[in-house]
């Protein structure tokens, strides 16, 4: 409600229908637990098991903050997460999974990047950065690129 009142979307006069996805994440550093909330944004965390890492998808709300709303205020849902030593999470734009290449100019889409990241669980945070960078370079290779692209990740 108030980033559309900020956003002047309350009034008959702004045609702007624009909303925003978004993922946030507040961690409580004593007990690990994590409390998150999404506007079309997924929280993917991988929690660090014996037989290997365990992949969690928990979903967003599927509507962005802000934008047109037939209702009068969205309620969002606030994700209770224990996390624990050596888990490791991460939020993202949705860049990636929209962005075209490869051998058919087709989407990376999600289940390609859920993948992409079991894969790269047993490296430290450094080494995954510069895989994922790779990895999106490689996809797209001469096309353009079509949005932002941002991924955060945390190994606690």
């Amino acid at each position: 409600m108030e980033v559309r009142a900020a956003l002047k979307q309350d009034t008959t006069q702004n045609t702007t229908n624009d909303g925003m996805d978004i993922a946030l994440c507040r961690i409580d550093l004593d007990t690990l637990e994590m409390q998150y909330s999404g506007a079309n944004r997924a929280l993917y965390i991988f929690k660090n098991e014996v037989n290997g890492p365990e992949f969690i998808d928990i979903k967003p709300n599927k509507f962005p903050i802000g934008g047109y709303q037939a209702e009068t205020t969205r309620s969002f849902t606030a994700n209770l997460v224990q996390l624990a030593k050596n888990d490791t999470f991460y939020i993202f734009s949705d860049g990636y999974a929209d962005q075209f290449g490869g051998a058919s100019n087709k989407k990376f889409m999600v289940k390609r990047l859920q993948n992409e990241l079991m894969t790269m669980q047993s490296l430290n945070m450094i080494s995954q950065k510069e895989l994922v960078k790779k990895m999106v370079m490689d996809w797209k290779g001469a096309a353009e690129q079509v949005d932002d692209i941002l991924m955060i990740g945390v190994r606690v």
